[in-house]
């Protein structure tokens, strides 16, 4: 065997064993997030109400967004065992309805209230050897809490870094900082 097929190979196996890595995150993260929210099964999720189609809609950062600075009463946080999404950052919030709290139990979840906002945003290096130069949002998953359970709704950052939109039927996009190789981002459905 030549030195280019045995590096073909080596690069399909390498790729093959990505496929299944990815999918199989992809299935645990699933189950896990169904399990958390007892929800039973997505089709078990409807919204009550009409979904915003800006995320500055929900009101939960200072500005435009692009600091990605919580506004008064929105609770930043951090998981101490986070998943790796491909070298992207991920900026965490909570905010709770006014006048309400979540409910804390040593042997289950916590119990949010109805109209809870759980965000999650992503974001990208513009330059990786250079993190000066600051980072681009790609996309930023909205999780509701409805009276029936939880929605799941992505949201997609424009590229001024101003505002993100409702993209329920997901998005591919490609992009690249300087230094880096192209990559592309897939989008969940909502």
């Amino acid at each position: 065997m030549g030195a280019s097929t045995w590096l073909l190979r080596q690069r399909w196996s390498a790729q093959r064993l990505r496929w299944s890595a990815q999918r199989a995150l992809r299935a645990q993260l699933l189950l896990s997030v169904l399990a958390a929210l007892r929800c039973g099964s997505p089709t078990a999720l409807k919204i009550e109400t009409t979904p915003f189609e800006k995320l500055s809609q929900y009101g939960l950062f200072r500005g435009d967004g692009a600091a990605q600075q919580p506004a008064p009463g929105v609770i930043p946080y951090d998981l101490n065992s986070a998943l790796f999404s491909d070298y992207t950052s991920k900026y965490r919030f909570i905010k709770l309805p006014p006048g309400t709290q979540a409910t804390y139990s040593d042997q289950d979840v916590f119990d949010f209230p109805v109209g809870t906002v759980i965000a999650k945003t992503f974001a990208s290096p513009r330059d990786a050897r250079d993190p000066a130069l600051g980072q681009r949002l790609i996309e930023t998953r909205i999780l509701k809490r409805e009276p029936d359970g939880w929605v799941g709704l992505p949201y997609i950052w424009n590229d001024a870094q101003t505002e993100a939109t409702l993209e329920v039927a997901g998005a591919r996009q490609m992009f690249a900082g300087e230094g880096m190789q192209r990559a592309r981002w897939l989008t969940l459905s909502g």
